[in-house]
């Protein structure tokens, strides 16, 4: 069929060849004079050509990977006034007086479970456990000021708090290289006094709602069973960097998924 073509195409009405583009050129006109749609001209090279290239796949453009939906939120603290608690339906891990030994073990359960905390820091350890507070802040955790020596702040001076707060907050920020903008008192004491030299620092108070004693209980039982007993749903927890809590901390992230609560961090 193919031989035919190439044969009988190339030939006017007479018999006499003529050029392909020459043929191209003239319009062939119907019954009305009028000029009909001329069809381009297509040897048997560009038939298989075109047959080829549709016979290959066309590739997929390339798409950017889409940023990963996180499993937790930023949660602000709000201005001038302490945070307790969360709106239902949400829930917090905070853990207070590390950095420690626990601090990178903590951060990896976490990750693991694909949520998140933040760590209220006690600024005289850092120097000892610099790597620690490192590791926290590059797996996304919030870092936060507990102080820096864990020294009941109300009964301090003015300007014995205004130096203690600065001196935290300057270890911490050598290592995040970012503002240290969250403050939770020892004890939870606090004043109009210290409240005062907190703002000054742009920092704001996080405070808590549910507290399962961990510092003071014999096993991870007992933190499992408070946690078991108290409503989740908005609550601020309070935890310590102790090997009981480490041991618990698995089923506790477990116990508030299967809730479907929403995990939050504070910034």
């Amino acid at each position: 069929m193919f031989a035919c073509l190439i044969f009988v195409l190339p030939l006017r009405m007479d018999g006499q060849l003529v050029d392909s583009a020459e043929a191209l050129d003239e319009p062939v006109l119907g019954a009305n004079s009028e000029p009909l749609l001329s069809v381009p001209f297509v040897t048997l090279a560009q038939t298989i050509s075109v047959h080829n290239q549709q016979a290959e796949p066309t590739p997929e453009p390339s798409v950017p990977p889409q940023e990963q939906t996180l499993p937790y939120e930023k949660y602000e603290l709000p201005e001038n006034e302490f945070l307790y608690s969360l709106p239902k339906g949400y829930v917090a891990l905070s853990f207070d007086d590390g950095p420690s030994k626990y601090t990178k073990e903590i951060v990896d359960i976490l990750v693991e479970h694909k949520v998140a905390a933040t760590f209220l820091f006690i600024g005289n350890k850092v120097a000892h456990n610099a790597e620690a507070v490192r590791y926290a802040n590059e797996h996304k955790m919030s870092v936060g000021s507990h102080s820096w020596d864990h020294s009941k702040m109300t009964a301090n001076g003015v300007e014995e708090n205004r130096i203690n707060l600065a001196k935290t907050n300057q270890a911490l920020e050598e290592i995040t290289q970012s503002p240290i903008t969250i403050f939770r008192p020892p004890y939870g004491a606090i004043n109009d006094k210290l409240t005062a030299k907190v703002t000054e620092q742009q920092m704001k108070v996080l405070l808590w709602n549910r507290d399962p004693e961990d510092w003071n209980v014999k096993n991870p039982e007992d933190i499992l069973q408070y946690v078991h007993h108290a409503d989740p749903s908005g609550g601020v927890y309070l935890f310590h960097e102790k090997k009981i809590t480490v041991e618990a901390l698995p089923a506790i992230i477990k116990y508030f998924q299967e809730k479907n609560l929403k995990f939050v961090v504070f910034k």
